[in-house]
């Protein structure tokens, strides 16, 4: 409802008495149940549809949404999830990741018993990288490979967001729920997955998909030349170089490299209480195959250069495969997807 005063009973507000910006002014005045009964009031009335109104109505929403109130299928809901310094997530990501906390109790449990949740947004990264164009058709740009101009699209287009309890932990927009290729790869499902410690390849700390609840790691998926495969087995989460266009993921959750650090602390993958993690958490990372341990001279430590695989052993970081882990989920949400990109994948 329009409000003239920031008491409870109000009046309403014509188009002739005030500026939206003295409304905003006037919201900002109120408190937060004032907020939400002016909201619950405006909701059950009629009023003209005048551009006035419509304003005053944004501004209430987005006072709202200041506050860390989130608005789902006209419910306001108070945003439970607080953000560390210097992490900021999309509105559009919070407000999912409430309407999960809302609707599925499995989400809702791991959150109040203070474990981890990662959120998968495709459709809410920053589409940088480079991926093959006619799968990945957004943020086109003309980049050199081996002396020749090839266009190449952009291959990250996925926010994560990392949750530990209530706590949001760790965000990247570098990644992508997505193969480099959808023909002859699997795409999984949309949907909550449990989650078990692996190295990727043998190499570097890693997670892999297990279907919810039955401790399989054979996980739902689609693919776009075989309707009747229904089933991908083995797929992690794991890292990429900013040229991730063919060879990368037929499958797998990928992360820019850049990033994949910090979201291995996060999960606890590689522990930040630990020197390896200390030290690994603030260290300068390039996009190099060093991942596969094929690379002797790439990270600069006391003085030498080794590869990542060497580096870890120096350091005595002692790292094992384990199963399933309790208390951790993977949300995979591609709602936000481009409409144009979901056909290419999915149609």
């Amino acid at each position: 409802m329009p409000i003239t005063s920031t008491g409870s009973k109000s009046a309403r507000l014509t188009s002739s008495t005030k500026t939206a910006i003295t409304q905003a002014e006037i919201y900002a005045s109120m408190s937060d149940d004032e907020l939400i009964e002016a909201y619950y009031d405006w909701e059950n009335e009629e009023y003209p549809n005048d551009l006035v109104f419509r304003d005053q109505r944004r501004l209430l929403t987005a006072e709202l949404s200041e506050r860390g109130y989130s608005i789902i299928d006209n419910i306001i809901t108070k945003n439970i999830f607080k953000l560390k310094a210097g992490i900021t997530v999309d509105k559009r990501a919070l407000e999912n990741m409430m309407k999960y906390y809302n609707d599925n109790q499995n989400i809702s449990s791991i959150v109040d018993n203070g474990g981890i949740c990662i959120f998968a947004f495709e459709g809410l990264g920053n589409y940088d990288g480079y991926g093959i164009k006619e799968y990945h058709p957004i943020n086109q740009r003309t980049v050199k490979e081996s002396g020749e101009d090839i266009v190449r699209g952009g291959r990250y287009g996925a926010m994560f967001v990392v949750t530990k309890g209530q706590d949001v932990v760790f965000t990247t927009a570098n990644a992508s729920t997505l193969p480099d290729n959808p023909y002859g790869s699997a795409v999984i499902k949309d949907g909550v997955y449990d989650l078990g410690g692996r190295k990727h390849q043998g190499l570097y700390p890693a997670l892999q998909l297990y279907d919810y609840g039955t401790k399989s790691s054979t996980v739902p998926a689609s693919y776009k030349n075989n309707s009747s495969k229904t089933t991908a087995e083995g797929v992690n989460i794991h890292t990429a170089p900013d040229a991730a266009c063919s060879t990368w993921s037929t499958a797998c959750q990928i992360i820019m490299t850049k990033d994949y650090i910090d979201f291995a602390i996060s999960t606890g993958s590689i522990s930040s209480s630990d020197e390896v993690g200390k030290f690994l958490g603030g260290m300068e990372i390039d996009n190099s195959n060093q991942w596969y341990g094929r690379n002797d001279e790439k990270i600069s430590y006391e003085g030498n250069r080794y590869s990542y695989e060497d580096l870890l052993k120096k350091l005595d970081y002692q790292y094992t495969e384990w199963a399933q882990i309790e208390n951790m989920l993977y949300i995979v949400d591609r709602e936000l997807m481009p409409k144009d990109q979901k056909k290419l994948f999915f149609d």
